[in-house]
């Protein structure tokens, strides 16, 4: 090999660490507890001024979509959220759960139907509720801390 030609080889190869780190800084070394100077932070002019912001929301909702057909007139129970909804032996359901106990959901709920037009037959576990030639049970049994609303229809 010709040393002439080994020597630029060395030059190059020698600043390429330095041609690599271009613009970039070097790392920085630093005793816990020293103090350090830093860079400002090249988003430290970003706002969030006019960033959207969620809506709060009222304590009072529903967390879900009803499925198409749910009657219009019977309430939900409110704060709830939908778990579950199909077809079952008695035609359609609907299954909520709420963080409110049980004697509270039912007594409620009862309230509601009734003030809505709905007039109870029976009681127990599952309540039917009749208006007009519709039919509708609802059932309110304990969930953990709260309640489980299961509404055929």
């Amino acid at each position: 090999m010709n040393p002439v030609r080994v020597l630029p080889a060395l030059l190059i190869l020698g600043s390429a660490p330095w041609f690599l780190n271009c613009g970039k800084s070097e790392p920085v070394s630093v005793d816990p507890g020293e103090a350090v100077d830093v860079t400002a932070s090249p988003v430290e002019n970003l706002t969030t001024e006019y960033d959207e912001v969620a809506p709060e929301r009222d304590d009072e909702q529903l967390s879900g979509v009803l499925p198409t057909g749910f009657p219009a007139d019977v309430p939900v129970y409110t704060p709830s959220s939908l778990i579950e909804f199909g077809e079952g032996g008695s035609g359609r359901f609907v299954l909520l759960a709420t963080p409110d106990p049980n004697e509270v959901v039912r007594g409620s709920y009862r309230a509601t139907l009734e003030s809505a037009g709905w007039t109870p037959s029976g009681g127990g576990r599952e309540e039917r509720f009749s208006k007009g030639d519709r039919l509708i049970k609802v059932e309110v049994r304990v969930k953990g801390s709260g309640s489980e609303i299961r509404i055929a229809y």
